[in-house]
């Protein structure tokens, strides 16, 4: 094979290289500045979150009656090394970020608290990973 042809498999592997999101797609570019700018505690309703984020992924309840909703993003990215034989059995891994955002309503359904964390997270395989 010839070096184009190796230039072309090349690229062909990066551009389909595994990548996998799962979550809420509204939390996606959020971070804590943005958030500041969307919520307003005492005054952003449940009616405007699930606008700008649509329906919780979890709702609980506590004893005083407020209500807390739980979004999350996640997303994954295979090492290219997967996909190339016998290197991902020696080298493989992916590498993730997951964002999760809290949010707490008064029993008047406006915003008392919010959170947003995020974390990342790489996992390895492969013989030489261990």
């Amino acid at each position: 094979m010839n070096s184009s042809k190796y230039l072309i498999l090349a690229s062909l592997l990066l551009a389909l290289g595994g990548c996998a999101s799962t979550g809420s797609m509204a939390m996606k570019n959020e971070n804590t500045t943005t958030l500041q700018q969307k919520i307003i505690k005492g005054k952003t309703t449940k009616q405007e979150i699930t606008q700008l984020f649509g329906e919780p992924q979890s709702r609980s309840v506590d004893d005083r009656g407020n209500e807390t909703w739980t979004y999350s993003y996640s997303n994954s990215t295979s090492n290219i090394a997967n996909f190339i034989p016998y290197a991902g059995a020696l080298i493989g891994g992916a590498k993730s970020k997951t964002r999760i955002m809290t949010v707490t309503f008064y029993k008047s359904n406006k915003v008392k608290t919010y959170n947003m964390s995020e974390s990342q997270d790489e996992t390895r395989t492969g013989l030489f990973n261990q």
